[in-house]
């Protein structure tokens, strides 16, 4: 479970960003990197501090990761829970529970959304997303007026 940033205005700078030099995707690569350890630690601070849950064990916290991927000229952030914390996803979507009694009976609990990733995501897209053009600015890639 994690989070991504797909938008048009991003495919159309990707385009421009195939032609750039290697300084210009390092300088970019530098950006998407502060920028998943800054949610990184945003989502642990904020979202898992009682903004959205209450820690309890710290487990959720410590499982909430980031990995960068470069292929070719893509570069992507992934930040989220990878492995290890199989409430993680319930917590983030919300649904529903079935458990077994002692008895042999069963019931359900069903847990509310309580987005701590999409959330942070959305309070932090439009920092990175300035980030991001800034860095495509100095490279020749962004024109200031786009």
């Amino acid at each position: 479970m994690t989070a991504s940033i797909n938008t048009t205005q991003l495919t159309m700078l990707a385009r421009r960003f195939q032609s750039a030099g290697p300084e210009v995707r390092e300088k970019l690569l530098g950006e998407v990197t502060r920028a998943a350890i800054d949610l990184q630690g945003y989502i642990r601070r904020d979202k898992l501090q009682g903004q959205v849950l209450h820690q309890r064990s710290g487990r959720l916290s410590r499982g909430i990761l980031y990995k960068i991927e470069t292929v070719g000229n893509n570069v992507r952030a992934y930040v989220g829970v990878f492995a290890g914390v199989p409430y993680a996803a319930i917590h983030e979507w919300g649904g529903t529970i079935q458990r077994r009694r002692k008895n042999g009976g069963a019931y359900s609990i069903r847990m509310p959304e309580r987005s701590y990733i999409r959330s942070a995501l959305k309070d932090k897209v439009s920092t990175y997303a300035q980030r991001f053009a800034k860095a495509l600015s100095a490279g020749g890639i962004l024109s200031h007026g786009s």
